[in-house]
């Protein structure tokens, strides 16, 4: 059977054994379970919005929404024709919404439905990932409002700009450099090293959202 490639996903790594109710809400748990690819479903068991994640949020909840995926391929590995284990599975297997539901169509003997043509399928399921993607990258380039609020005075409240900065660079596997390691003798303005920084955040940003947009956009 041909597995196809998620058009957007995050790496769920190797664990070993599946996420089994990490909220400890088994009634909610119990509807994910039975279809993971209800967006709705996974918004009910965490509690939040998907707009309203954090970019991280998102990222925990993908891989539970993927590892339940595989556990229950894992339950009809004599259909699908493939062992399906969390100790052995790589780090880029990853299924999306469309063939995971073409799979457990085959294997509960169901057809597709005809009430929609492949054509018109495909452009649905487009504009669906169009949607998802504008949320997400509308979390990436969002700024935290503390820090929006600390930067309207940044000679007061340098110091803690910077932590923020820290912590920010660090998302994205990059080692902050504080000012006073560039500029002992501060003959640089405080103002437009913020400015700098600012500026390679949104760089950082923006290449990430264009990753983003060649895994997930349907060609």
């Amino acid at each position: 059977m041909l597995m196809t490639v998620c058009l957007f996903s995050y790496a769920w790594g190797q664990t070993a054994e599946w996420t089994k109710d990490p909220l400890k809400k088994p009634d909610l748990w119990a509807k994910v379970e039975k279809d993971p690819t209800d967006s709705a479903a996974w918004v009910s068991y965490y509690g939040k919005e998907w707009t309203a994640m954090t970019r991280e949020e998102i990222e925990k909840v993908t891989s539970w929404k993927f590892q339940v995926m595989l556990s229950i391929l894992a339950k009809h590995e004599s259909f699908i024709g493939f062992a399906v284990n969390p100790k052995e599975m790589a780090e880029d297997f990853y299924i999306d919404d469309a063939a995971f539901k073409e799979i457990m169509s085959n294997v509960s003997g169901e057809k597709p439905s005809t009430a929609s043509s492949p054509t018109t399928t495909k452009k649905v399921n487009k504009a669906m990932m169009r949607k998802d993607l504008a949320s997400i990258e509308a979390i990436i380039l969002a700024e935290d409002v503390k820090f929006t609020e600390l930067k309207k005075n940044v000679r007061a409240n340098f110091t803690v700009i910077e932590d923020y900065y820290k912590n920010i660079f660090k998302e994205f596997g990059i080692e902050y450099v504080y000012y006073k390691v560039k500029y002992p003798d501060n003959s640089y303005p405080e103002v437009k090293w913020v400015e700098d920084q600012d500026k390679k955040l949104q760089k950082l940003k923006q290449d990430q959202i264009a990753e983003l947009r060649k895994k997930y956009m349907a060609k």
